[in-house]
């Protein structure tokens, strides 16, 4: 099947490349008569010629590529992470043209164990510079019309770097809970892992494909909550920026206040999709298409999102929030625009805590933390956190309340 449809695509790219080959003569002969014009008609000519060349190089190309497939997938039958020509021999390419690599101690990453290994440039760092490393777990879906995707779970890092082969080199070593994804397909659903690596003061980033999946190696027990709880409990001496988490004591116990406006991207971004979408649905409307059925559906799906999107982004704006925690007991204070809403939560019905992927934008993720009760249950305590602000704010709520 894949000789026949290399065949096929070589015979296009033939075609394309003799068209063009004809259609150039004919440009050329007419030089003399319309230069200019000729000239600008023999470039878009040129340029599909060059294609057709391409397509047949890569028609060439394809059978070697699946050939040699197969033969990795022969040799290890029951290690897709070894599927891969760079994985095989230890690394992970970077995307694009760049020469980097990611250097792996072990492969695959371990699902409940560890991805460590060495990101390799081929430019060397300036002296004292860090490096940015973050690992994400990518849900892509793909749709009629293309696909969409969403960052499962992240976390990130801040490394030295130091001098290499022709380059520079920093370590990366991330732990990985064991309740997330392989690396695979889900039916319409493909589940990858990116690592990235970007120098902390700015400039282009690398990217990897990294090989997770779970092994021998992998824990059970190193869940998320499990390792959230672990993370938090070294962040003692940490304390969130200005204007992102107060944390004060008062008569009535130790109060956290999430401020308003403490994300504006986000909101920003929030904003902006809720009122493209309502001007969708007034659109429609004045066009006079939600007359029909689909123009009716169109209408309120566009203002239902609109109005959703909308909403979240003046929370975003005005919504301000404080928890309170005194005597074993949780007050949990919501307000917007002078709406307000005050939940009690007991300290013994709380089952656990959940750190939820909240909000996405690019590869920057805002985070939730849900407190999980008896029956399924749950209540948000705190929203648009990064990782490490939900962690610190989880070990802090475990320690006042005293759960271990």
């Amino acid at each position: 099947m894949l000789t026949l449809s290399s065949g096929c695509l070589f015979l296009f790219g033939l075609l394309v490349f003799l068209v063009a080959s004809a259609a150039g003569w004919a440009v050329y002969s007419s030089l003399l008569t319309s230069p200019a014009a000729s000239l600008a008609l023999l470039a878009i000519v040129l340029a599909f010629a060059a294609v057709g060349i391409g397509l047949m190089i890569w028609a060439g190309k394809r059978p070697g590529i699946a050939r040699d497939q197969r033969l990795r997938e022969a040799r290890h039958p029951d290690s897709p992470w070894l599927w891969r020509e760079d994985w095989e021999q230890g690394f992970a390419r970077a995307e694009g043209r760049s020469g980097a690599r990611f250097r792996m101690t072990a492969v695959p990453g371990v699902l409940g164990g560890r991805l460590q290994g060495s990101v390799e440039t081929e430019t060397p760092a300036p002296a004292g510079a860090r490096m940015e490393l973050a690992l994400n777990c990518v849900s892509w879906r793909s749709t009629g019309r293309g696909g969409s995707s969403q960052i499962l779970w992240q976390d990130k890092a801040r490394v030295a770097i130091s001098p290499g082969a022709g380059g520079a080199v920093a370590p990366a070593d991330f732990e990985i809970p064991f309740d997330l994804r392989a690396t695979g397909q889900y039916n319409r659903e493909h589940v990858f892992w990116h690592l990235t690596a970007r120098l902390a003061d700015g400039g282009p980033a690398l990217s990897f494909t990294v090989p997770v999946f779970q092994t021998a190696e992998s824990d059970a027990n190193r869940t998320r909550e499990r390792m959230e709880a672990q993370a938090g409990s070294r962040l003692a001496a940490y304390s969130p920026a200005a204007g992102r988490i107060e944390k004060s004591v008062v008569p009535e116990g130790i109060r956290y206040r999430f401020p308003r406006a403490r994300n504006r991207p986000a909101a920003a971004l929030a904003s902006f999709f809720g009122l493209v979408f309502l001007a969708m649905a007034s659109l429609i409307v004045q066009l006079g298409a939600w007359q029909s059925i689909g123009g009716v559906l169109g209408t309120l799906l566009a203002t239902l999102i609109g109005l959703i999107a909308l909403t979240g982004g003046i929370w975003l704006w005005f919504g301000e929030t404080t928890v309170t925690a005194s005597s074993g007991e949780l007050r949990i204070h919501a307000s917007c625009l002078g709406l307000s809403r005050t939940r009690m939560v007991q300290g013994g019905d709380i089952r656990g805590f959940d750190i939820r992927l909240a909000m996405q934008k690019g590869a920057d993720v805002w985070y939730d933390v849900w407190l999980k009760l008896g029956g399924g249950k749950s209540v948000n305590a705190g929203t648009g956190m990064d990782k490490t602000e939900a962690e610190w704010f989880v070990a802090e709520l475990r320690s006042d309340l005293g759960i271990a």
